[in-house]
C-alpha cells in the first residue's frame, strides 16, 4: 500500500539549498541527491512505519540517507506522511525540534 506524502515549504526549501550547495561543487552530486532523495520520498510512502522513531511525543520518524549525510524527518498520523525537514546529521536536534512547536 502506498500512503499519500506531503512536504513542509521549509522541508522543501531545505532540499533545494543542499542540492544547491551540491550543484556548487558538482552537478553531478546535486543530481545524485536529488534522486536519492526521490527514492528516500518513494519508501516513505510504501513503508512509513519501517523507520525508527525519533521523538515518541510527537511520532517523528527519521530516515538517513545513504550516501549524504542528512536525514530526512516526518510524521506519519496512520494515514499519511508530513516531511518537515531535511539536515545535515551533525546539526543538533534543535534544528529541526522547532518546526514541530
Amino acid at each position: 500500500m502506498s500512503y499519500p506524502l506531503d512536504a513542509r515549504a521549509d522541508a522543501r526549501a531545505d532540499a533545494l539549498l543542499i542540492a544547491e550547495d551540491y550543484d556548487a561543487i558538482r552537478p553531478d552530486l546535486a543530481q545524485r541527491f536529488r534522486q536519492q532523495l526521490k527514492d528516500v520520498f518513494e519508501t516513505i510512502k510504501q513503508r512509513p512505519t519501517s523507520y525508527p522513531v525519533a521523538l515518541k511525543s510527537k511520532q517523528v520518524r527519521r530516515v538517513l540517507m545513504d550516501d549524504f549525510p542528512y536525514a530526512v524527518y516526518f510524521q506519519f498520523d496512520g494515514s499519511a506522511s508530513l516531511i518537515f525537514a531535511v539536515v545535515h546529521t551533525a546539526r543538533r536536534r534543535s534544528a529541526w525540534r522547532k518546526r514541530l512547536d
